[in-house]
């Protein structure tokens, strides 16, 4: 599934900066989705919360922002808590 291969990456990633910060956990994540990827930001945060279960994106709040300029997906921001 495509959505699961996004979501497994981005995951790694948000585990690697909460580590990098020392991070309990992520609070907030501001994507940028290309128009082309073929998900909605409904579609997409739905992914994130069923992914992020047991991580420290967990509950995180999740912007999405579409984009002309991108075919897939961005990390553009994100919001860690102690």
């Amino acid at each position: 599934m495509h959505e699961s291969s996004l979501m497994t990456g981005l995951l790694r990633h948000l585990t690697e900066v909460a580590r990098q910060h020392q991070a309990a956990r992520i609070a907030r994540v501001d994507l940028k989705v290309g128009a082309l990827l073929s998900i909605t930001p409904d579609h997409l945060r739905h992914h994130f919360a069923e992914a992020a279960h047991g991580t420290p994106a967990e509950g995180a709040q999740v912007h999405v922002r579409l984009t002309e300029e991108l075919t897939g997906l961005e990390l553009e921001s994100v919001e860690v808590e102690s």
